[in-house]
């Protein structure tokens, strides 16, 4: 069961609220679990899952992206794999992609794979974002150094940190349950990768729901140019239970 119905014939459809109460006194229902004990399974609202995996043509990233960050250095795809493209202006440019979707409740995941690597720029995934970006907590992995970093009001701070090699092929994630901010690699979470934010200073509401993924772009002269880890493929969803 994914999800509630409701209506008749070509009008029915997903339900977007359903009430808990009595007349005036009725407030949206969180969550509605269908099953016994351990075993209930949530049955509304559905849970939201986003993939991509960047096997298209080269070029900006477009719909259901919405691209964070000054013109030229934008999400780009390159070769099936995104990074952050770099034009003919020294310097460290840094950029950022916010998928449109956004997640049916607080409790979600985001994990990104990498295809490369590098030993100076981060690449990072993000959830808890509002429609700016501003608000946010990312995973940064610079590196073998992981970093949880709030940014409030475009502000970054980093909450906690850990350790883990950069590979080609690895994947790293950052779980939001309740108030608890937990990062892992390739499943397994990392040693001193985890931060309540025990004065929810990132909202946990519905206008904090975003999710997307970052990284940096370098240029040097004479012309040289480097990139933090490709982004490979990228998912985020609810957790489901």
């Amino acid at each position: 069961m994914s999800g509630v119905r409701v209506g008749l014939g070509s009008a029915f459809a997903d339900a977007s609220r359903i009430m808990v109460g009595v007349g005036g006194a009725a407030v949206p229902a969180n969550r509605i679990m269908v099953g016994v004990g351990g075993a209930a399974v949530r049955a509304w609202p559905p849970p939201v899952e986003l993939f991509d995996d960047f096997n298209r043509a080269n070029g900006y990233l477009t719909v259901p992206w919405a691209l964070i960050g000054t013109h030229p250095y934008l999400p780009w795809i390159d070769t099936n794999a995104a990074l952050i493209y770099v034009a003919t202006t020294d310097g460290t440019y840094y950029g950022a992609a916010r998928h449109t979707t956004p997640m049916n409740t607080n409790d979600v995941y985001v994990r990104g794979q990498i295809s490369t690597t590098n030993t100076t720029w981060p690449t990072w995934v993000f959830l808890g974002a509002n429609d700016t970006a501003q608000n946010r907590v990312d995973l940064r992995w610079t590196n073998g150094t992981l970093d949880i970093v709030r940014k409030l009001g475009g502000t970054d701070t980093v909450m906690a940190s850990g350790s883990s090699a950069q590979a080609a092929g690895k994947t790293f994630e950052l779980r939001r349950t309740g108030n608890v901010y937990t990062g892992y690699v390739n499943d397994a979470a990392v040693s001193g990768l985890s931060w309540t934010d025990s004065a929810n200073t990132i909202p946990r509401d519905s206008v904090h729901r975003f999710t997307g993924w970052g990284g940096t772009s370098r240029r040097s002269f004479p012309g040289i140019s480097s990139w933090s880890p490709k982004m490979d493929n990228w998912w985020a969803g609810d957790i489901s239970a």
